[in-house]
């Protein structure tokens, strides 16, 4: 959450080496990636957090942001709609593209941040 990308993935992966399968270790690790750029990567760990047995709203939903982020809304929405309403799944897509046209990585963390304590 504070935008430090690089740093934050050398210990998700040192944390792996330990946890291989810490589902919320796999969770950062997915959204650093997808924040930082490296979407298909974040989002192969997402989508394979969302296929296991103990994938709830929380892991599609973050998929779903991954997913917009890489601009691949109609990906993101078919996930979304999984657990959220259609009016919240178009809300969703406007602030995943609001999120896109944010160039700073840590602009679109704070972004996030900000959203999430409004809630």
């Amino acid at each position: 959450m504070l935008g430090q990308h690089e740093e934050a993935q050398k210990l998700y992966r040192a944390g792996l080496t330990y946890k291989a399968d810490d589902i919320n270790i796999l969770t950062n690790f997915g959204l650093s990636l997808s924040f930082s750029g490296k979407h298909d990567e974040g989002i192969k760990i997402l989508r394979k957090l969302v296929e296991s047995p103990h994938a709830t709203a929380h892991h599609r939903q973050n998929l779903a942001l991954a997913l917009g982020l890489a601009g691949r809304k109609k990906e993101a929405a078919g996930i979304s709609r999984m657990d959220l309403d259609d009016r919240s799944v178009r809300a969703n897509l406007t602030y995943y593209s609001t999120l896109r046209a944010l160039s700073d990585p840590a602009q679109r963390v704070q972004a996030v941040h900000a959203r999430h304590q409004q809630r």
